[in-house]
């Protein structure tokens, strides 16, 4: 009986974080299942935007629903408190391959705070990071050649 009631859990975590790649288990009513995914994904996004507002408003929203997709589907938190999701996140982003570096260089230095600050203590807004993402450089580091910075730009987050 244990091990059946644990297979059927397993079933119904691996639909909810992944439900594109995973079956829904038997015998549950689809509109009952779309209402577990949309309350624990949204759920996530909330909490995240809510943590890493700049981030959030940088990225187009598809390109954010798509990053807690992911990060919900296929990351596997160190964790099961719902309040260190912060540093999981910030976790997450860090191995990524994909992604500008100053995506998880913002996460880590939001830390999950949406007070950011420059070197010389200015406000950081969205509107800052945006730039930056357009010219594919982060604060601090060399600004890249034309070339590498027109090509930056046009691939984005790949999203």
């Amino acid at each position: 009986m244990a091990s059946t009631l644990r297979e059927q859990q397993f079933a119904f975590a691996r639909h909810l974080r992944d439900p594109d790649h995973h079956p829904k288990p038997a015998g549950i009513e689809e509109r009952r299942m779309k209402v577990y995914r949309d309350l624990f994904f949204n759920s996530l996004q909330s909490q995240l935007a809510s943590g890493f507002p700049v981030i959030r408003q940088t990225l187009d929203t598809g390109a954010w629903m798509k990053l807690v997709r992911d990060f919900y589907a296929g990351y596997r938190a160190q964790t099961p408190l719902f309040t260190e999701i912060a540093g999981e996140f910030v976790s997450y982003l860090q191995t990524r391959g994909d992604d500008p570096e100053w995506l998880a260089g913002l996460a880590t230095k939001a830390g999950g705070d949406a007070d950011l600050s420059d070197p010389e203590g200015d406000s950081i807004s969205a509107s800052d990071i945006a730039a930056w993402r357009a010219q594919g450089a982060w604060p601090g580091q060399p600004p890249p050649s034309q070339e590498e910075g027109d090509s930056q730009a046009v691939r984005g987050l790949g999203y």
